[in-house]
């Protein structure tokens, strides 16, 4: 134990080495991993393209989807508003103390990673939502924010339908649909592409495994 911490304290000192190195030698890993005009004209294209398909598959689902079901989508994506989570987890906390205290803390890590990436990516990325960018359509609800990507309701779904699964292995496949609906109700009401529902999931997936891997590693110790 005494080594691994060691170890672990001699990894922070060069993380700190590595951010307080003079201007230009961080000049110098800028100019190393810049893009050419190449790659970046490359990049764009990439990416215009990649946009392209993802408005695709989103004009095929909305339009073939989004006018049927129209009450169920819109409750599905009020019950991801957050609330719920918070109410199960409380609930788990009191009624089955057993799991429901470490489930409790390891959600609450776990949706602080989530949001907290989620905002970043968001204010970074500034992807328009598909009604700003797609001539004549209407969103069938009033989005909390101007930008689309990722979707913060799927990832916070995926949080909660993966935590699920590690403590209640049992309600894990009814989480996991209950997940799914969240982000696909996101956008059928036309608020979100199928891509930013995609990176959502990831994102909800990857801030669940931090949290519970944290979880782990104070525990170790």
């Amino acid at each position: 134990m005494i080594q691994a911490r060691i170890d672990l304290s001699s990894k922070v000192q060069r993380i700190v080495t590595y951010l307080t190195l003079p201007s230009r030698t961080l000049e110098d890993t800028n100019n190393w991993v810049s893009l050419t005009p190449q790659r970046r004209v490359l990049m764009n294209t990439f990416l215009q393209r990649m946009h392209h398909i993802d408005t695709q598959a989103f004009l095929w689902i909305y339009s073939t989807h989004g006018c049927h079901y129209h009450r169920f989508v819109r409750n599905c994506s009020r019950l991801g508003d957050g609330p719920l989570y918070f109410i199960i987890a409380v609930l788990l906390l009191i009624l089955e103390p057993q799991f429901g205290q470490a489930f409790f803390l390891t959600a609450l890590l776990a949706f602080s990673i989530e949001v907290s990436s989620y905002l970043i990516l968001k204010n970074i990325i500034q992807r328009d939502r598909p009604q700003q960018k797609i001539v004549g359509l209407k969103a069938l609800i009033r989005p909390s924010d101007k930008f689309s990507f990722p979707s913060g309701h799927t990832g916070a779904a995926f949080v909660f339908a993966l935590l699920v699964g590690q403590f209640y292995n049992a309600f894990f496949i009814a989480a996991l649909i209950f997940a799914t609906l969240v982000g696909l109700s996101r956008v059928l009401l036309g608020v979100h592409y199928p891509g930013d529902i995609l990176a959502g999931s990831l994102l909800g997936i990857v801030a669940s495994e931090s949290a519970l891997a944290c979880v782990n590693y104070l525990q170790w110790i």
